[in-house]
């Protein structure tokens, strides 16, 4: 048990979510763009760096590049469905009062501005995939079922 304690970083303070935050939302192009030729990894990982390393000239801790990306993940995912909680609870109950625990951070308002809004509130119609299949539907059936355990196609056949 003494490991666990002993491996487990610092918890992060407000002031290295802030320089986190702030480094992102300066390089988010950079960061999360696609790749092209005037952006490739080494861009992101040289802005990924600097994030770093202001975050650690406030926060006093030594972090690296992987657990400040895995924080940025989790941050972002965690704020994402206390956002989708606090929607649902706006849309089912409209006079009870919000509870404290949906209530969202300066820091969460500004993380979810990053977000691209069809990502918060779903595609317009319901979100159903209308792209390409990975594959033909007719790949999924194989030749060695017998009659009895083959799937039916479109065709009925």
């Amino acid at each position: 048990m003494e490991t666990l304690v002993e491996n487990r970083s610092a918890a992060w303070q407000p002031r290295e979510l802030e320089e986190l935050l702030q480094g992102i939302q300066e390089h988010y192009e950079v960061l999360f763009g696609k790749l092209s030729a005037n952006l490739s990894r080494t861009d992101k990982d040289r802005t990924w760096s600097e994030i770093v390393q202001t975050i650690n000239c406030v926060g006093g801790n030594e972090r690296n590049v992987d657990d400040t990306m895995k924080k940025w993940c989790d941050w972002k995912s965690r704020t994402i469905m206390k956002d989708g909680k606090r929607r649902r609870f706006m849309e089912s109950s409209v006079e009870a009062a919000l509870p404290q625990k949906l209530h969202l951070s300066v820091f969460e308002e500004k993380l979810l501005s990053l977000v691209p809004k069809s990502r918060l509130i779903g595609v317009p119609g319901g979100g159903v995939d209308t792209g390409p299949l990975k594959r033909p539907m007719h790949e999924n059936d194989t030749q060695d079922q017998g009659e009895e355990n083959k799937r039916p196609t479109l065709n009925g056949m």
